[in-house]
């Protein structure tokens, strides 16, 4: 029986997998698991700080929590699959796994995507919108909102299933995830991606002019001792550092789009292991600048409780006038 194009190159694919040399397999393996011990501490961190700040009834705190609660699911069920593919090097589970796994990956994918643009609009409201903030995030309507983005999320993956196609094995990837093609159903992925980014850019310019003409009427008046309206210094701080986060969001998954398009044009399997262990590479990395931004600023705002010892975390100089 003559094998199609696509099962050369994935026999080829998987071939490169079973070749690997035992120090290559150990290397691959140890970047993956430090990546997501380093993403966990991180998360966890965060929402130890949350927990302790949410008597103070700040909605931001409700939206960062979610989101690291979301990679915490991520961080924290990846190494359990990956780990026997690295060291395999091919997919040991049954398909039904894969098929669970894929969509379990896609929705919490999605649902860090929708949580980051709707913390980017409470910053929109909290900067620019000032008047109409105490009215739209109420803690009601703030859980509202996470819990449409939640359902909205697990809606994403739906399409591709219900138009009957399946979650693949892709070597290098160390995970099952859908087939890169141009139907509709396939796109609803990249959609959701690019409408969360024209999110963002649209708040974040905003928010940004209006910090600099906050900022330019302060430095005006600065000798002048009646108050200034607008957004407070800590409403800056955040809004630069999640600032931050998004560029370090933006700048991981920027390879990772880039190698599924090259396979949507070139066809399936087309490209190196390596590139494709570098697409699981960076997606694992993006959980990372995002924890560390804000642990880092809440160390210096706030006291740590860390395994029952009270530490107080200062940030150099530089690091504190980035944020």
């Amino acid at each position: 029986m003559n094998m199609s194009s696509s099962d050369e190159r994935f026999n080829a694919l998987q071939e490169n997998s079973l070749s690997r040399g035992t120090a290559r397999v150990v290397i691959e393996s140890l970047v993956v698991i430090i990546l997501c011990l380093i993403g966990l501490i991180g998360n966890i961190l965060v929402l130890r700080i949350v927990k302790n700040k949410r008597s103070e009834g700040k909605m931001i705190y409700l939206f960062i929590g979610a989101l690291a609660l979301t990679d915490v699911s991520l961080l924290a069920t990846y190494p359990f699959f990956a780990f026997p593919v690295m060291v395999l090097g091919k997919w040991p589970f049954s398909d039904f796994v894969c098929q669970s796994y894929g969509f379990c990956i896609l929705f919490l994918v999605s649902a860090s995507l929708l949580l980051m643009a709707l913390t980017a609009i409470n910053r929109y409201f909290q900067v620019v919108r000032t008047k109409y903030y105490r009215r739209l995030f109420t803690p009601s309507r703030t859980k509202f909102f996470i819990g449409v983005a939640l359902v909205l999320a697990c809606i994403v993956p739906v399409p591709y299933l219900a138009s009957g196609e399946k979650y693949i094995f892709i070597p290098g990837k160390n995970y099952c995830f859908q087939k890169p093609n141009t139907k509709i159903a396939s796109m609803c992925v990249y959609l959701n991606g690019s409408c969360v980014m024209l999110v963002l850019t649209a708040c974040y310019i905003k928010i940004f002019k209006t910090i600099r003409n906050h900022q330019a009427r302060v430095t005006s008046i600065q000798q002048n001792t009646d108050s200034i309206s607008g957004p407070s210094v800590q409403d800056i701080k955040v809004t630069r550092t999640l600032f931050l986060t998004v560029m370090g969001f933006v700048f991981c998954w920027t390879p990772v789009i880039v190698i599924d398009i090259i396979d949507m044009t070139r066809g399936l399997f087309s490209l190196p292991r390596e590139l494709y262990y570098l697409h699981s590479f960076m997606g694992t990395l993006s959980s990372i600048p995002t924890r560390c931004s804000w642990s880092l600023y809440w160390a210096h705002l706030f006291n740590l409780y860390i395994l029952g010892s009270e530490l107080l975390l200062f940030l150099p100089p530089l690091q504190a006038q980035l944020l």
